[in-house]
């Protein structure tokens, strides 16, 4: 049986992706197979009278088209993250235009247009529609239009040629930056003998056998540049050559040599502004907006200006304190080293402090029961069932009233150099009338050394927590249309299942469940846990700074109504322009973070890294919701569960939110939440 066929007809418990029968050789033909199922599905439709266009008719056959194809391909691009070897790539570089042509054929199809629409007029009326259908019958129509459906000749020829050109050069951003991420900082303990302090012992050990594979002599050290590395280096290392060492080559890191992004970047901007003017849009952003809570561009550009303008004062002085401490100016590679000293010498505590206190184990066994808690689900584990990878587990989750399924979850949380960097939350399948839910929850930890237990800062409590949040998103749907369920919801709403979890950590009840000591076995004390919450908004002018300089980046490149660069020799200039009157530091020359910024130019946050921001407000009004006499009241989440994660993207989001507050946001939570007076 086929790979299509085994995951159409999956026989083994609960449905579970048969990752055995998963191998390189078996995408191709069977992504070919989805393909050619859905075009034969398409002529169907386009056969019917005209005269009989209705939602049961066509709009219904043409979203159930889909799910053959998208049981392969959401297998497929779910393990290409997790499992970044070269025959994936090279998989991915032949199926990837396939994918883009069908589905440009199909939005270009003037039959099948002529078919939505007709099915559109004549049931936009209907009352008898339930509020599903209404919704998909809407947004089917409009994907369309806004697609390029009505384009003509010509037109519809370039609006092709651009989708697939697009498609190609987001892979190869995404793959030059994979391989980027294995290049390697060298340092050698007899030139500095200083080079290796305050460097954790896990990674010093991993850079020595490195050195040893490629037969350095000893005093050698190799680093990877993947992000765990990276950010304890720049917290801990006491060197500061290393420190710059480090820093040079991530804000280098895909600029220019190898793993050059730099034409990548300028031909995607390039290309995204053709097709948004080909669609009768002035931008990129004006564009992708008319699908978001947002909606224009002057809506997020007013948004992210008064974050700025509201933390560049509060930032200036955190860099400020900063240079006191170091008692000279401040250098870039400095913040995360002094801001760890200003942490311990101002609250008593920093991640060295606090590590021991996150094992890996004991933060999942407590978030699971966290989420028990709120959503009223058991987690279950099953090591009867094959996966993909070693460092791969699965979880069935049921509803505790009545044991009925959910869906599965599978965690791959380990750090590997075949990895995408990062975290995040995908779908292995969607869930459906017709299907139970399976996602998957990956992030990049640290794996303990020589079999000690893996402890987490609490950064990476967070992470977990926040793609967890995905995760219950996806698995808690309860709609009959893939497209409308789980995360398939506005982007700028996307993040707030997300970052609404986040919240729950700094409680002290939370804070029990998920630490222990790895040696004493105590929990975290009163005072610590209180200085956790006073570390919350630590700092919190440069953070916001930071991470809305990012957004502002982003609308800087794709709100632009003409070429904002003449080619890519002008990548690195234009970024720093436009982040002038957010920097602190005295700009380096040579370095640029947009050729590895993945989210924009491969993840798919291309004009919407706001979102982070504009989710952060809702999650932070909404989180008043679970508070009852400042506790939380776990029950809460039934509603919560019922009202936000079982609707998707159903209903408008605005219109959920209402539901729950009985208002629309506002945005005072988030402002007294981060700068407490």
């Amino acid at each position: 049986m086929s790979l299509i066929n085994e995951l159409v007809n999956s026989k083994l418990p609960h449905a579970f992706i048969p990752f055995s029968s998963a191998t390189t050789e078996s995408f191709i033909p069977s992504i070919e197979e989805g393909i050619k199922r859905v075009r034969e599905s398409v002529e169907k439709i386009k056969s019917s009278k005209s005269s009989d266009a209705r939602f049961e008719t066509v709009i219904l056959p043409y979203e159930k088209s889909f799910r053959d194809l998208s049981l392969v391909t959401n297998l497929f691009y779910g393990l290409l993250n997790n499992l970044n070897n070269p025959k994936m790539m090279k998989i991915a570089e032949e199926v990837s235009p396939k994918l883009s042509t069908l589905d440009t054929d199909l939005l270009l199809d003037e039959v099948l247009f002529e078919k939505i629409e007709q099915a559109y007029q004549n049931e936009k009326e209907n009352s008898d529609l339930g509020a599903e259908e209404k919704m998909l019958l809407t947004k089917t129509y409009r994907h369309f239009v806004n697609n390029g459906a009505r384009l003509k000749g010509e037109s519809r020829k370039k609006l092709k040629e651009i989708s697939e050109k697009l498609s190609l050069l987001s892979l190869d951003f995404g793959n030059k930056h994979v391989a980027a991420l294995d290049e390697e900082v060298a340092l050698n303990t007899k030139k500095d003998e200083q080079c290796l302090e305050g460097i954790p012992e896990v990674f010093v050990k991993q850079a020595e056998e490195a050195a040893k594979k490629k037969k350095m002599p000893k005093g050698n050290y190799l680093f990877s540049l993947h992000m765990p590395i990276v950010v304890s280096v720049m917290k801990n290392a006491v060197s500061e050559k290393t420190r710059l060492a480090f820093y040079d080559k991530t804000r280098k890191l895909c600029h220019g040599g190898k793993f050059d992004n730099d034409k990548n970047v300028f031909e995607i901007v390039k290309l995204r502004l053709e097709l948004a003017q080909l669609l009768g849009y002035s931008s990129y952003a004006e564009m992708i907006l008319q699908e978001r809570m947002a909606g224009k561009v002057e809506t997020v550009s007013t948004f992210l200006n008064d974050f700025v303008e509201k933390s560049i004062r509060l930032a200036k002085e955190d860099v400020s304190k900063l240079e006191e401490l170091k008692g000279e100016k401040l250098n870039p590679w400095d913040l995360s080293f002094y801001l760890e000293k200003y942490r311990l010498q101002e609250l008593a505590f920093n991640d060295a402090v606090l590590k021991p206190y996150f094992q890996l184990d004991k933060v999942l066994s407590g978030l699971f029961q966290l989420l028990g808690k709120l959503y009223d689900i058991d987690f279950k584990k099953d090591t009867n069932l094959s996966l993909y990878h070693k460092d791969a587990e699965v979880f069935h989750v049921f509803n505790k009233q009545g044991g009925t399924f959910i869906g599965s979850v599978v965690t791959d949380l380990y750090s590997r150099s075949e990895k995408h960097s990062g975290a995040w939350m995908n779908d292995y399948r969607k869930q459906s009338a017709e299907d139970r839910p399976i996602v998957g929850i990956n992030c990049n930890f640290q794996r303990g050394s020589d079999g000690d237990p893996t402890l987490l800062d609490f950064r990476e409590v967070e992470t977990l927590f926040h793609e967890f949040g995905h995760g219950m998103h996806g698995l808690l749907a309860n709609g009959k249309y893939d497209s409308l369920t789980g995360t398939s919801v506005y982007w700028d709403f996307v993040e707030l299942p997300s970052q609404l979890m986040e919240n729950f950590l700094y409680e002290d009840e939370i804070l029990d469940l998920v630490s222990e000591h790895v040696e004493t076995k105590e929990k975290i004390s009163k005072d610590l846990k209180d200085k956790i919450r006073q570390g919350r908004s630590f700092f919190e002018g440069y953070q916001t700074l930071r991470q809305t300089s990012l957004g502002l980046m982003d609308m800087a490149w794709h709100s632009a109504t003409s070429l904002p660069i003449k080619g890519p020799e002008e990548v690195e200039s234009f970024e720093k322009k436009v982040l002038e009157r957010t920097q602190l530091f005295e700009p380096i020359a040579g370095t640029c973070f947009s050729t590895s910024f993945s989210h924009l130019f491969q993840g798919g946050y291309g004009a919407g890294y706001y979102s982070y921001k504009w989710a952060e407000v809702l999650e932070a009004d909404l989180y008043e919701f679970f508070k009852k006499d400042k506790k939380v009241d776990f029950s809460k989440g039934q509603i919560f569960r019922e009202k936000i994660l079982e609707k998707g993207g159903s209903v408008d989001p605005m219109e959920l939110f209402v539901s729950l507050r009985g208002r629309e946001p506002k945005i005072d939570y988030l402002f007294n939440r981060s700068f407490p007076s």
